[in-house]
């Protein structure tokens, strides 16, 4: 698991305790955004950039700074997990999420795919009342 974290760009010391597979590691908000942006991505990691290009008042491109790009897991992986995330707003405890505006091109909403994780306990019974199968994989897994 920790060596799936440190592929999926946490550069956090992460311990090697049972607990971390639970979440208890220490990581940046921005870490672990980018690292669960690997699933939609299609398996392919892009390191985050604050600023990717500097440029003069007459727009001639001054710096540029290009991203590192890799792959993190296979595609087919990433498909599988991006729709056993689906499920979680779908039908599980993020459904909220599913009818949330999500900003499209000059500013007009549009909404767009929304997947979560779920931190789902014994205290919520109700979140785990419908527990429908998920699909296997999406359509487009075979490649």
């Amino acid at each position: 698991m920790i060596d799936y974290a440190h592929r999926f760009g946490v550069t956090a010391n992460i311990p090697v305790y049972l607990p971390v597979a639970l979440g208890s590691a220490e990581i940046t908000p921005l870490e672990q955004t980018s690292a669960f942006s690997v699933f939609p991505n299609d398996g392919v990691r892009v390191a985050p950039r604050y600023i990717t290009k500097v440029t003069d008042y007459e727009g001639r491109i001054l710096e540029e700074d290009f991203s590192d790009i890799k792959d993190a897991v296979s595609s087919r992986t990433a498909r599988i997990m991006t729709s056993m995330l689906r499920e979680v707003v779908l039908h599980g405890t993020a459904v909220a999420a599913a009818k949330m505006p999500t900003p499209g091109s000059w500013g007009f909403p549009r909404r767009s795919p929304a997947a979560s994780g779920s931190a789902t306990t014994k205290k919520n019974p109700s979140a785990r009342k419908r527990r429908e199968p998920a699909p296997r994989c999406p359509s487009g897994c075979s490649s």
